[in-house]
């Protein structure tokens, strides 16, 4: 990890933007990856260097890029094809109106507050060791002692977590038991299990969900499927019958002829 000059620092952005500004730098045409530990909302901050987002990163260290929060997550489709389409649709079948995260797998990042169509904190809970709610802050303890700190306006931030998690785990072990049909492994490389592991034991009806069997799988992707489907053919003169047609057709691919 590239922190090392922010050993034993709270890293929020009234530290960045203040005593901490001389130590960051402005990055040109940035492209995100799973490297981001954390991202900082300043479009609406005053501040001496020009930019919209404070970066904090593995490698990269701590930078200003010109793109906001928003702009910056939605670029995450390139690194990972699905972005925000699979969490949409677990979420939706979680019941999850807010607060709308970004997982793929054992990759999750995870929004401050839950309007889609604003600029938010960003925070990538597989590159955290541990977090604290203090009061409407969020504290997120990363190695070599730094921690993340951010504005957490509304909510429990455990149970956030919790959600989080959750998805990513059913991810993860839908793809375990896909890619054992095709007699290969899937080794996780991330904090999330353990950090979702290390809380108290978990009584929510979301964690006997998770897909355990192939046929449980191959449900979800008809699930998977039929939602894509709907969004497609939304507000369409016979939209119902159309997704019959796509589904027929889809089915054929399935088969020699």
């Amino acid at each position: 990890m590239n922190l090392n000059k922010f050993n034993n620092q709270i890293l929020s952005t009234d530290f960045l933007l203040g005593t901490g500004i001389n130590m960051m730098y402005k990055k040109e045409n940035f492209a995100v990856d799973n490297n981001i530990i954390a991202l900082l909302d300043i479009s609406s901050k005053q501040r001496i260097i020009t930019g919209n987002s404070i970066v904090i990163h593995d490698e990269f260290g701590v930078f200003f890029v010109d793109k906001t929060t928003k702009q910056l997550m939605n670029e995450f489709h390139k690194v990972n094809y699905a972005g925000f389409m699979l969490t949409k649709f677990m979420a939706e079948a979680y019941h999850m109106k807010r607060n709308i995260p970004m997982v793929f797998g054992s990759v999750s990042y995870m929004p401050m507050s839950g309007g889609s169509r604003n600029c938010t904190d960003w925070i990538g809970i597989h590159r955290i060791l541990d977090c604290q709610q203090v009061g409407m802050r969020a504290r997120f303890k990363l190695e070599y002692n730094s921690v993340v700190e951010m504005d957490f306006p509304r909510g429990n931030l455990n149970d956030r977590v919790h959600d989080v998690c959750v998805i990513s785990e059913a991810q993860v072990k839908a793809i375990r038991v896909w890619m054992l049909r095709a007699n290969l492994e899937v080794r996780v490389c991330s904090n999330v299990t353990q950090f979702l592991n290390d809380r108290k034991v978990c009584g929510c009806m979301f964690h006997d969900a998770p897909p355990k069997e192939w046929s449980e799988i191959h449900i979800r992707l008809d699930q998977l499927r039929n939602f894509l489907l709907e969004v497609m053919t939304r507000n369409e003169i016979e939209s119902k019958q159309t997704r019959i047609v796509y589904v027929q057709k889809t089915m054929r691919l399935k088969l020699l002829c």
